[in-house]
C-alpha cells in the first residue's frame, strides 16, 4: 500500500521486489512520514494507513483488497502447504487470522483436496455450534473476508469484534494449545480477546507459543501478555524463528504417521529449484502429447520455436538460464508463458484431475 501510494504520488514505478532494497524501503517511508503518515511499526500504524489514503469509502477499501488478495494474485508458499496438510490431517483443529485473503482455503484444497469453509463477520453465528458439534476444522476470519461488505480495517472497527468471533477464540484457547505466527500484538481487541482467557477456569491448557523473526524484538503488549499468562501458570513461550516457511518445514517433518500424499505435496514448494522445474517440464511435456494442450510453435514471429523449456526455465527459475531475453523479447516470452504454461497447463491438469476424480 505504501509502494502504490508514493508511485502514484510520485509518478514512480518500483515493482515488489526493488522493496527488497533497505534504500527504496526507507526512501518511501520517508516520503510517507513527510506526509503526516505513522513511523514504522507504531501502534495503530495499519489502520491509521487505510485511514488516510482511504477515509470511510469501504468500497475503496474492498477494491483495493481485491485487486491484491484476488486468487489469481496470490501464491502458496512452504508454510502455506504445510498449513494445509495439517488441516487435511486433522492436526490443526482451529485456526483464527486477522488476514482477509483466501491462501488457507486454497492450500487446504491444493494439499488436502477438502473444502474449508470461513467463519466471518458476514457468518459469525455458527462457530459456537461447531465447537458443541466436533465440526472440526474450524477457520475464522475475526476481521472479516474481503470479498464481502463486512472487513476492518479503521481504528473504530478495529477497537471490537464481533461477538460470536470473540467467543470461538476463547472457547478454542480454553481446549487446545495456541502457536502465534506472523501477528504482531498491536490489535487491541484481539489481545484484549486472549487476555479474556486468562480469567476463566482452564486458561491455554497446553500452552502458548508466540513466533518472532530472529532479531526481532516482540512488542510491549506481547510482554505484558505474556507475563500475566505467566502469572497464571499457563507455559507461554516467545519463541524466535528463521522464517514463518523454515518453522512449518520442521514442524511438518516432525509430524509421525504423516500421509504419503500430503507428505508429497507439502513437500514440493520445499525442493530444490532444478527438481521443481524438471517435475513441471515433465507435466507440460505429457499434457503437449494432448492436442488441445499442445505448447505452440509459435514466438513472436518465429514459426518454429522449439526451445520451449528455455522460456519456461527463465519464467520457473531465471537464475538458472545462462542466456537472457533480450528486452526487444520479452514482450514476446510473456504472451508465450501466458498462453502455453498459464493457460494451456492449468486447463490442462485441470481437465485431467476432473477426468481422473470422474
Amino acid at each position: 500500500m505504501k509502494r502504490r501510494s508514493y508511485c502514484r504520488e510520485e509518478n514512480q514505478d518500483i515493482d515488489r521486489q526493488d522493496l527488497q532494497s533497505d534504500a527504496i524501503q526507507n526512501r518511501i517511508q520517508s516520503f510517507m512520514e513527510s506526509r503526516g503518515f505513522p513511523k514504522m511499526w507504531e501502534d495503530g500504524e495499519y489502520e491509521r494507513y487505510f485511514e488516510l489514503i482511504f477515509g470511510p469509502d469501504r468500497e475503496k477499501q474492498r477494491a483495493y483488497l481485491r485487486g491484491i488478495l484476488a486468487l489469481d494474485k496470490a501464491s502458496l508458499s512452504v508454510g502455506n502447504r504445510v498449513l494445509g496438510a495439517l488441516v487435511a490431517s486433522k492436526l490443526a483443529p482451529a485456526i483464527f487470522t486477522t488476514n482477509f485473503d483466501d491462501v488457507v482455503e486454497s492450500a487446504v484444497a491444493d494439499g488436502g483436496g477438502q473444502a474449508l469453509v470461513p467463519f466471518h463477520l458476514e457468518g459469525s453465528h455458527n462457530i459456537l455450534s461447531a465447537y458443541k458439534n466436533e465440526e472440526f476444522p474450524i477457520y475464522c476470519k475475526l476481521h472479516g473476508d474481503f470479498r464481502y461488505e463486512s472487513i476492518k480495517n479503521l481504528s473504530e472497527d478495529l477497537e471490537a469484534q464481533n461477538q460470536d468471533l470473540a467467543a470461538g477464540l476463547p472457547t478454542a484457547c480454553n481446549r487446545f494449545g495456541l502457536i502465534l505466527c506472523g501477528y504482531s500484538g498491536r490489535d487491541k481487541s484481539v489481545m484484549d480477546l486472549l487476555h479474556s482467557v486468562l480469567d476463566t477456569t482452564n486458561p491455554y491448557p497446553h500452552g502458548i507459543y508466540w513466533t518472532c523473526l530472529k532479531g526481532s524484538t516482540s512488542a510491549p503488549s506481547v510482554e505484558a501478555f505474556m507475563e500475566a499468562a505467566r502469572r497464571r501458570n499457563v507455559d507461554a513461550h516467545v519463541v524466535f524463528i528463521e522464517t514463518y516457511d523454515a518453522l512449518m518445514l520442521r514442524l511438518w517433518r516432525n509430524t509421525p504417521n504423516k500421509d504419503a500424499m500430503l507428505d508429497k505435496g507439502a513437500s514440493y514448494a520445499g525442493t530444490a529449484t532444478e527438481q521443481k522445474f524438471t517435475f513441471v517440464a515433465e507435466v507440460l511435456a505429457l499434457l503437449s502429447d494432448i492436442r488441445p494442450f499442445q505448447i505452440s510453435t509459435k514466438m513472436g514471429r518465429a514459426k518454429s520455436f522449439r526451445d520451449w523449456r528455455g522460456v519456461l526455465r527463465w519464467w520457473l527459475a531465471k537464475r538458472t538460464l545462462s542466456r537472457q531475453p533480450t528486452p526487444a523479447q520479452i514482450t514476446n516470452w510473456y504472451e508465450f508463458v501466458a498462453s502455453n504454461f498459464i493457460y494451456r497447463g492449468v486447463w490442462g491438469v485441470g481437465s485431467a484431475l476432473g477426468f481422473s476424480l470422474t
